[in-house]
């Protein structure tokens, strides 16, 4: 395993990873923090840290379940193309065919039938040749879907990567939100940094406990709406 530091929104935050992946990590955290501040420039006022991760999370699951719907749009054009390909490579070999059966009946059928087996010959010729330049065509295209395809995939593997570290900020987030209310209600522990304060700061943490829990109920709220409207 390996310690991670990555920073989003100007936060630094420290990460475990496999051996090996941390560069796969900083790329992720790397497209979170891009969208955070993207977001950042677009609001006009300055969201806590909670909603702008809820934010980050809900516009990057937005995103992959587009590229979901692209990636399969871009599946079907693929299968489209390389039946096309199929069907021009059976037609190549039917002219194929018939161009070595024309060139057995010229050998048969002497000088008389030579001129039309010829020019039947050079039209099979052509025909063939169409056939070959459209199964070249249809694979390339059967290579730029397969292509694009691969990135998308790609993509959508990195977003899965980005939302699933923002949804991990917002559990330990809602994590330090209870231990501190359990601290702040008298359970004879210190609550965290996030609330400390002597005995008599105690009313103003519940205060602060008990508005950053309705800003969660208030977010969790913004979820449903949103997969309900999806």
């Amino acid at each position: 395993m390996s310690d991670v530091t990555v920073e989003v929104a100007g936060r630094a935050y420290r990460l475990g990873c496999a051996d090996g992946e941390e560069g796969h990590l900083r790329g992720l955290a790397q497209a979170v923090d891009g969208e955070a501040r993207r977001l950042l420039r677009q609001l006009q006022t300055q969201p806590d840290e909670g909603r702008l991760l809820l934010m980050v999370a809900l516009t990057l699951a937005d995103r992959m379940v587009e590229l979901d719907a692209g990636s399969e749009a871009e599946t079907a054009r693929i299968a489209e193309a390389e039946a096309a390909a199929a069907a021009h490579a059976e037609a190549m070999a039917a002219a194929e065919a018939r161009i070595a059966e024309l060139e057995a009946a010229l050998a048969e059928g002497g000088e008389r039938h030579a001129e039309a087996a010829e020019a039947e010959i050079e039209a099979a010729e052509a025909a063939a040749e169409a056939a070959r330049a459209a199964a070249a065509e249809a694979g390339r295209r059967a290579e730029a879907e397969a292509a694009a395809r691969k990135e998308a995939e790609g993509r959508v593997s990195a977003l899965e990567g980005a939302v699933a570290a923002a949804l991990t900020e917002t559990a330990e987030l809602r994590r330090a939100l209870e231990e501190a209310r359990s601290g702040a209600l008298g359970d004879g522990e210190a609550a965290p940094d996030l609330f400390a304060g002597d005995a008599a700061q105690g009313d103003e943490r519940a205060e602060r406990i008990e508005q950053l829990a309705n800003r969660i109920e208030h977010l969790t709220e913004q979820i449903s709406l949103h997969l309900g409207d999806r």
